[in-house]
Protein backbone atom coordinates (compact mmCIF):
# COMPACT_ATOMS: atom_id res chain seq x y z
CA UNK A 1 0.00 0.00 0.00
CA UNK A 2 1.40 3.58 -0.45
CA UNK A 3 0.77 6.32 1.51
CA UNK A 4 -2.62 6.60 1.16
CA UNK A 5 -3.85 3.30 1.86
CA UNK A 6 -4.32 2.13 -1.55
CA UNK A 7 -2.98 -0.75 -2.92
CA UNK A 8 -1.03 0.29 -5.89
CA UNK A 9 -2.90 -2.78 -8.11
CA UNK A 10 -5.96 -0.41 -7.75
CA UNK A 11 -6.13 1.84 -10.45
CA UNK A 12 -5.37 5.61 -10.46
CA UNK A 13 -8.50 6.73 -12.11
CA UNK A 14 -11.70 5.40 -10.33
CA UNK A 15 -15.11 4.98 -12.54
CA UNK A 16 -17.79 7.46 -11.30
CA UNK A 17 -20.04 5.07 -10.68
CA UNK A 18 -20.99 1.71 -10.46
CA UNK A 19 -24.23 -0.63 -11.37
CA UNK A 20 -23.68 -2.79 -8.08
CA UNK A 21 -21.19 -3.07 -5.16
CA UNK A 22 -19.77 -6.35 -6.27
CA UNK A 23 -17.83 -4.26 -9.32
CA UNK A 24 -16.19 -1.98 -7.37
CA UNK A 25 -12.57 -3.44 -5.66
CA UNK A 26 -12.99 -4.11 -1.96
CA UNK A 27 -10.46 -1.81 -0.35
CA UNK A 28 -12.13 0.89 -2.67
CA UNK A 29 -15.92 0.40 -1.58
CA UNK A 30 -15.16 2.45 1.27
CA UNK A 31 -15.00 5.84 -0.93
CA UNK A 32 -18.47 4.78 -2.86
CA UNK A 33 -21.66 5.32 -1.85
CA UNK A 34 -24.94 4.13 -3.26
CA UNK A 35 -27.28 7.11 -4.40
CA UNK A 36 -30.33 6.07 -7.04
CA UNK A 37 -29.91 2.53 -7.26
CA UNK A 38 -26.06 2.71 -8.32
CA UNK A 39 -22.74 3.24 -6.49
CA UNK A 40 -21.32 6.72 -6.76
CA UNK A 41 -17.90 7.98 -6.31
CA UNK A 42 -18.45 9.98 -2.81
CA UNK A 43 -16.48 12.92 -4.60
CA UNK A 44 -17.68 16.71 -3.55
CA UNK A 45 -19.22 18.70 -6.65
CA UNK A 46 -18.72 15.56 -9.19
CA UNK A 47 -21.67 14.59 -11.16
CA UNK A 48 -22.52 12.12 -13.04
CA UNK A 49 -20.91 12.45 -16.55
CA UNK A 50 -24.66 12.18 -18.51
CA UNK A 51 -25.51 14.94 -16.41
CA UNK A 52 -22.94 17.27 -17.30
CA UNK A 53 -23.22 16.23 -20.96
CA UNK A 54 -26.97 17.39 -20.78
CA UNK A 55 -26.21 20.26 -18.90
CA UNK A 56 -23.35 21.62 -21.46
CA UNK A 57 -25.76 21.00 -24.22
CA UNK A 58 -28.36 22.64 -23.00
CA UNK A 59 -25.88 25.79 -21.99
CA UNK A 60 -24.54 25.45 -25.87
CA UNK A 61 -28.24 25.73 -26.89
CA UNK A 62 -29.13 28.85 -25.02
CA UNK A 63 -25.86 30.78 -26.00
CA UNK A 64 -26.94 29.90 -29.58
CA UNK A 65 -30.06 31.25 -29.09
CA UNK A 66 -29.22 34.15 -27.28
CA UNK A 67 -26.64 35.51 -29.93
CA UNK A 68 -29.65 35.09 -32.68
CA UNK A 69 -31.74 37.16 -30.82
CA UNK A 70 -28.72 39.33 -30.19
CA UNK A 71 -28.08 39.64 -33.30
CA UNK A 72 -31.79 39.69 -35.23
CA UNK A 73 -32.29 42.76 -32.37
CA UNK A 74 -29.16 44.48 -33.29
CA UNK A 75 -29.13 48.23 -32.91
CA UNK A 76 -33.18 48.61 -31.73
CA UNK A 77 -33.79 50.46 -28.47
CA UNK A 78 -37.06 48.33 -26.90
CA UNK A 79 -37.69 51.81 -24.98
CA UNK A 80 -37.71 53.49 -28.55
CA UNK A 81 -40.01 50.63 -30.24
CA UNK A 82 -42.48 51.37 -27.30
CA UNK A 83 -43.05 54.77 -27.99
CA UNK A 84 -43.38 54.69 -31.37
CA UNK A 85 -45.81 51.84 -31.10
CA UNK A 86 -48.16 54.43 -28.70
CA UNK A 87 -47.34 57.15 -30.73
CA UNK A 88 -48.86 55.29 -33.44
CA UNK A 89 -51.63 54.52 -31.82
CA UNK A 90 -52.69 57.77 -30.53
CA UNK A 91 -52.39 58.78 -33.68
CA UNK A 92 -54.73 56.19 -35.30
CA UNK A 93 -57.05 57.06 -32.47
CA UNK A 94 -56.99 60.78 -33.13
CA UNK A 95 -57.66 60.17 -36.76
CA UNK A 96 -60.42 57.92 -35.56
CA UNK A 97 -62.22 60.51 -33.28
CA UNK A 98 -62.08 63.09 -36.00
CA UNK A 99 -63.67 60.23 -38.53
CA UNK A 100 -66.65 60.09 -36.07
CA UNK A 101 -65.81 56.65 -34.94
CA UNK A 102 -65.67 56.79 -31.06
CA UNK A 103 -67.42 53.51 -30.61
CA UNK A 104 -64.29 51.85 -32.58
CA UNK A 105 -61.77 53.97 -30.10
CA UNK A 106 -63.76 52.85 -26.68
CA UNK A 107 -63.67 49.02 -28.30
CA UNK A 108 -59.75 49.46 -28.69
CA UNK A 109 -59.04 50.56 -25.38
CA UNK A 110 -61.26 48.49 -23.19
CA UNK A 111 -59.59 44.81 -25.14
CA UNK A 112 -56.32 46.81 -24.37
CA UNK A 113 -57.30 46.93 -20.44
CA UNK A 114 -58.43 43.62 -20.90
CA UNK A 115 -55.38 42.23 -22.18
CA UNK A 116 -53.53 43.60 -19.72
CA UNK A 117 -55.77 42.30 -17.15
CA UNK A 118 -55.69 39.19 -18.34
CA UNK A 119 -51.70 39.12 -18.79
CA UNK A 120 -51.45 39.92 -14.90
CA UNK A 121 -54.54 37.92 -14.00
CA UNK A 122 -52.40 34.64 -15.54
CA UNK A 123 -49.47 35.84 -13.62
CA UNK A 124 -51.32 36.33 -10.43
CA UNK A 125 -52.67 32.75 -10.92
CA UNK A 126 -49.65 31.18 -12.02
CA UNK A 127 -47.79 31.97 -8.65
CA UNK A 128 -49.45 30.92 -5.05
CA UNK A 129 -49.83 34.42 -3.55
CA UNK A 130 -51.25 34.86 -0.17
CA UNK A 131 -55.04 37.04 -0.24
CA UNK A 132 -53.42 39.95 0.96
CA UNK A 133 -50.62 40.34 -1.42
CA UNK A 134 -52.89 39.26 -4.19
CA UNK A 135 -55.51 42.45 -3.28
CA UNK A 136 -52.12 44.36 -2.91
CA UNK A 137 -51.35 43.64 -5.97
CA UNK A 138 -54.48 43.99 -7.89
CA UNK A 139 -54.93 47.14 -6.54
CA UNK A 140 -51.58 48.58 -7.73
CA UNK A 141 -52.47 47.16 -11.11
CA UNK A 142 -55.46 48.76 -11.03
CA UNK A 143 -54.26 52.21 -9.64
CA UNK A 144 -51.46 51.73 -12.65
CA UNK A 145 -53.80 50.74 -15.69
CA UNK A 146 -56.62 53.57 -14.54
CA UNK A 147 -53.23 56.08 -14.94
CA UNK A 148 -52.33 54.81 -18.13
CA UNK A 149 -55.59 55.04 -19.67
CA UNK A 150 -56.10 58.36 -18.03
CA UNK A 151 -53.16 59.88 -19.68
CA UNK A 152 -54.48 58.27 -22.38
CA UNK A 153 -57.36 60.02 -23.07
CA UNK A 154 -55.72 63.35 -21.87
Amino acid sequence: MNRNGVSPAVPHIFPFKHQTKAEIPAELQSIYVERDGAWMLDVEGAVDKAKLEEFRATNVAVMKERDELKQRFEGIDPDEVRKLAEEKRRLEEAQQLKAGEVEKVIEARVRSVKSDLDKHLAGLTSTVVRPRALRERIRATAEELAKRYAVAEG
